[in-house]
């Protein structure tokens, strides 16, 4: 089953990146110490607390606001949530980049990698 697929294809990845949604519950396949990016809307990081439970490393990469209606922008940010986020995935790499280049310097395993 494509849900099964999934959680094999999880089970072998040291680092996950993905946006905030119901798929990112997936992590459940993840082995302990995999590295989970978050791309979320702002004050929104409830899987921390699934990817802390599962033990892995979990970090998240701040979106910005892409709706252009200030109006309906403050509205929601009033609200405490967001609709659509702008990505910078070339940040996304560079974050991603840096830690796996830390890891290397300190000779960090992945299974050792906080």
């Amino acid at each position: 089953t494509p849900f099964l697929m999934q959680i094999r294809l999880l089970s072998k990845a040291r680092i996950v990146v993905g946006q905030h949604g119901a798929g990112l519950s997936n992590i459940v396949g993840c082995a302990p110490h995999t590295t989970l990016i978050e791309l979320p809307p702002r004050h929104s990081h409830c899987y921390a607390v699934l990817a802390d439970k599962m033990a892995m490393h979990y970090h998240f990469h701040d979106s910005a606001l892409f709706d252009t209606d200030l109006e309906r922008v403050l509205l929601q940010a009033s609200k405490d949530t967001l609709g659509a986020a702008e990505v910078d995935l070339a940040q996304v790499r560079r974050e991603i980049h840096a830690r796996e280049m830390y890891k290397r310097a300190h000779n960090i395993r992945h299974e050792d990698a906080v």
